[in-house]
Parts: C-alpha cells; sequence; structure tokens
C-alpha cells in the first residue's frame, strides 16, 4: 500500500513536467515553465525511497531533475524498469583456489606435556606458571641450535630471573662449544703453516672454515660478527682450495657462502664445479633451483626441481616439488 502515495507523486511530477515543457514549447511565459519545472523536481525528489542520512543523493537527484528538464525525470523513473530486464551481470571470483600444502611437522620434544608449536608461546607468555616456562624453556636443549637460539635470544629479556639465566646459560653454552673448537683449531693452523706440512695444513683450513660456517647456520653469529664470520670462512675455505683444489665439498660450502652473501654468480661458478669434481648433482640441485628463482628464471626453476622428482627421497624436497608442479 507504500507504493501507491509514490507512484501518485511520480505520475503528478510527470504531468507537471510534461505541462511546464507545453509552456516553453508554446512560447508562453518563462516564469510559468520554472515554476510547474521545480514543483515537478520537488515531487520527483521526494518519490525516491532513500534513507534520511542519504541527503547528498537527493541534492545529486535535484540538479539532475532541474538542469536536464522532462528528460532527467524521465530516464530516472525508466531506469528501474530498463534494469530489471537487464542480463544479470556474470561475477568473476577475484581468488582461485589452490590446493593445500602438506606440511610435516617437527618431532615432539620428550616432555609429552609441551607440545613444539607450543614451546615458543609457553616461554615467551607472562600467563603461563613459571615453571612451566622453565620446563618449556628446558626442552629447547635436545633441538637444533638453528631453531632455538633466536627463541633464546628473546627470552634474555625476560622478567623472569631464573628463565633469563637458563636461557643465557644454554646460549652460552653453545657458544663457547664452537668457540672452544675454534681455539683448538687455529692452534693447529698455526702450527701446520708453520711445519709447511701441506696436507695438514689443507684440513685445518677446512675445519676452521666448517667451524665459521656453523657460526652462521646456527645464527649464533649477528650483524658485524656475522659479516667477520663469512669473511673468515672464505678466507680459510680459499685457502683449504688452494691446496684441494679438486676437493668436491669445498666448493659445495663455497657456494653456500656466496649465495648467503649474495653472490649469486660466484655461487653459480662453485656448485658447477663441485659437480664437475664428481659432487652428486641431486644434493646440489636444490641450491641451482634457488639461483635460478633469485634471477627470476621461473621457468628454469621449475626445470631443476622437476628433475628432482624421481631423484631425491628427503620429504621437504617433494613438499617444494609438489609446490612447483601445481604453481607452473
Amino acid at each position: 500500500m507504500r507504493i501507491l502515495p509514490k507512484l501518485n507523486l511520480t505520475l503528478l511530477a510527470l504531468g507537471l513536467e510534461s505541462l511546464a515543457l507545453l509552456t516553453l514549447l508554446t512560447n508562453q511565459h518563462i516564469a510559468l515553465f520554472w515554476e510547474l519545472h521545480i514543483l515537478a523536481t520537488a515531487l520527483a525528489t521526494f518519490s525516491v525511497s532513500l534513507p534520511g542520512h542519504r541527503w547528498h543523493d537527493r541534492l545529486l537527484h535535484i540538479g539532475i531533475f532541474i538542469f536536464v528538464p522532462f528528460l532527467g525525470i524521465l530516464a530516472f523513473l525508466a531506469g528501474p524498469w530498463v534494469i530489471r530486464f537487464l542480463p544479470a551481470r556474470q561475477v568473476i571470483p577475484v581468488f582461485e583456489s589452490v590446493p593445500p600444502l602438506l606440511v610435516q611437522m617437527p618431532r615432539t620434544p620428550r616432555d609429552p606435556q609441551i607440545r613444539h608449536g607450543q614451546t615458543g608461546r609457553l616461554i615467551l607468555s607472562s600467563r603461563v606458571p613459571d615453571h612451566v616456562r622453565m620446563k618449556a624453556l628446558l626442552s629447547l636443549q635436545d633441538m637444533p641450535t638453528r631453531h632455538t637460539s633466536g627463541l633464546l635470544r628473546d627470552s634474555l629479556g625476560d622478567t623472569l630471573d631464573d628463565l633469563r639465566l637458563l636461557a643465557y646459560g644454554m646460549l652460552e653454552q653453545r657458544e663457547k662449544a664452537l668457540a672452544s673448537q675454534l681455539q683448538r683449531q687455529l692452534e693447529r693452523y698455526q702450527e701446520a703453516v708453520e711445519q709447511h706440512d701441506e696436507a695438514r695444513h689443507a684440513a685445518v683450513a677446512r675445519s676452521l672454515a666448517e667451524i665459521y660456517w656453523e657460526m652462521i647456520y646456527q645464527n649464533l653469529a649477528l650483524g658485524d660478527m656475522r659479516d667477520y664470520a663469512a669473511e673468515q670462512a672464505l678466507h680459510y675455505l680459499n685457502d683449504a682450495l688452494r691446496l684441494q683444489v679438486r676437493d668436491a665439498g669445498l666448493w659445495v660450502l663455497n657456494g653456500r657462502l656466496r649465495l648467503m652473501q649474495g653472490d649469486h654468480t660466484g655461487a653459480q661458478g662453485a656448485f658447477m664445479a663441485a659437480i664437475a669434481m664428481g659432487f652428486p648433482r641431486v644434493r646440489v640441485q636444490p641450491y641451482l633451483a634457488e639461483l635460478a628463482f633469485l634471477r627470476h628464471d621461473y621457468e628454469k626453476t621449475r626445470q631443476l626441481i622437476a628433475d628432482l622428482h624421481q631423484e631425491t627421497r628427503m620429504p621437504q624436497m617433494q613438499q617444494i616439488i609438489r609446490f612447483w608442479e601445481t604453481a607452473l
């Protein structure tokens, strides 16, 4: 029933607008045209059902009705009926679905009361009881340093003294173990150089390069210390390569160091040299794929990853292979 008053206003507005147009065409007084036109505009505006806060839309309608006589009102009234018969617009989805990635969960720590994925949240949360946080921190002892060093550093600023001291002790213990190895190997290196023992010289230089690399790989060297460790690792690595240039393992380590430093050309050459020296290509190919990806050569990346399909049984690599097979 509410439609009838609106319809009556609409028809009355259209009639007044027609009458105004007729007065204009018959050369009658222009003032009469404007009086009828403005009255028709007002009726047409109020015939439109709009919420109270949409006043700016009413102003827009008034502007259209006044400055486009007759046709403005006629087009506005005919619009809903024309739209009704137009074909519906096809909605194109913005996102496409992708298959879920398989994730290999890490091994559960020995303490069954602490789940691996919750360890970090338990340690860093002040709402967790202190004894639970301490137990969670102790569960990190058997985990690789590469995955725990960041969490141990975050714990150094904790308000709980016992937790902070325990984290510091665990981190210091791991740093001291590498520092002790480094000191012993430096002494042996000096002796080998003084005695001109090339075989021992090459072996100790390799050990020194590997120790410095471990500092980087385990995230125990950060900032300037990380840069220094990388420089020292390359120094001793080049020293070892000078004496044992056909050692494929040394070339692989050289490639990993250069890749970490952003020397993609040097890393590519080192990995190819390792393959030429007899190093299994399947163990180097993931690094070659990473280098191709960094060069934005995605077709080469896909090709290298596809070649690994039958050659590797590492679960982590199988997940990467499946991702690239579906991504490209």
